[in-house]
């Protein structure tokens, strides 16, 4: 509450866009609860309800309470990434550092015997096989995409053995999405470079290898603090941009500025068609010097 008055009122509506945005999340994911407690109902199939009981207990936990081991961390992420890819369908919603963000769970729980890398390649495989399924564009130019490897906070290499699952498994399933790009760390060793070498010449999915050297670099020099440019992510295709810290504003390209411009010197009169599409004072002539009418026109955008 203390940290709540601190906010001005811009923070406390952008706040409280989040939290409708969250509870609309749980929301959802409840039904998901109510259709899975629904088929428990109807089947007498020992086999059927270990499984759906396993998933109830899963989906009850992520993501309102957060994950405990890698099945709820995959199940967490999966739902979140889906809400977020339902309000903007059209690709650039790339998850960014997955391996990154999934391998402690996993490290955990290989090492108490919970999963397998057999298992956890399970897991992935069908993971994305869900990201392939859900794509429902006949031509194939909205990609999303993960990098894996890359380094970590310190420039020191983030390569993993959840980075090879992704990519062995992007690579075997010959499916579509998501892309896999690897990241070669700024000091990459030799498994790395094997992986890289091995998915460029078989791997498919549009290979794509990622200099960090090169990308960390030159974000660095752009005014970017290197921790910040150490986790970087592809936003769509090839869009670079701290994770979570930054849009690439893939989508620009459907906002037309010049139109503006226009529209302020017409008085709102599309050129085109002569529709009214602004509601405006005047036109260029009521504006008594340039300040004036670009201060209106910013204003406008």
């Amino acid at each position: 509450d203390a940290a709540w008055e601190q906010v001005d009122d811009v923070g406390r509506e952008f706040l409280a866009g989040m939290r409708i945005c969250l509870d609309a999340m749980l929301s959802w994911n409840e039904k998901h609860i109510d259709a899975l407690s629904e088929a428990l109902e109807k089947t007498d199939d020992p086999a059927v309800q270990k499984a759906l009981q396993t998933k109830l207990t899963i989906c009850r936990r992520v993501p309102k309470q957060g994950a405990r081991n890698f099945r709820e961390a995959v199940q967490g992420f999966h739902l979140s990434y889906l809400a977020t890819f339902f309000e903007n369908a059209h690709g650039g919603n790339g998850p960014g550092r997955l391996d990154y963000f999934l391998w402690p769970y996993l490290k955990r729980d290989l090492a108490e015997g919970v999963e397998t890398a057999e298992s956890a390649r399970e897991l992935i495989d069908e993971l994305f096989v869900r990201f392939h399924e859900r794509m429902r564009f006949t031509a194939d130019g909205h990609v999303e995409t993960i990098v894996v490897a890359g380094s970590d906070l310190e420039g020191q290499s983030a390569a993993n053995p959840l980075s090879r699952i992704m990519v062995e498994s992007i690579a075997s399933l010959g499916i579509s999405h998501p892309s896999v790009y690897i990241r070669l760390p700024q000091e990459p060793d030799e498994a790395v470079l094997q992986l890289a070498a091995e998915d460029l010449v078989g791997g498919g999915n549009r290979a794509q290898v990622i200099s960090d050297r090169a990308v960390v670099g030159a974000m660095v020099r752009a005014g970017i603090p290197a921790e910040d440019a150490r986790m970087y992510m592809c936003g769509g295709c090839m869009e670079i941009s701290p994770m979570g810290m930054n849009s690439d504003l893939l989508f620009t390209n459907f906002f037309n500025v010049p139109k503006i411009l226009e529209l302020m010197l017409t008085g709102g009169t599309c050129l085109n068609t002569g529709r009214q599409m602004l509601d405006l004072p005047h036109a260029l002539a009521g504006y008594a010097d340039f300040e004036s009418l670009y201060g209106a026109f910013e204003r406008e955008l």
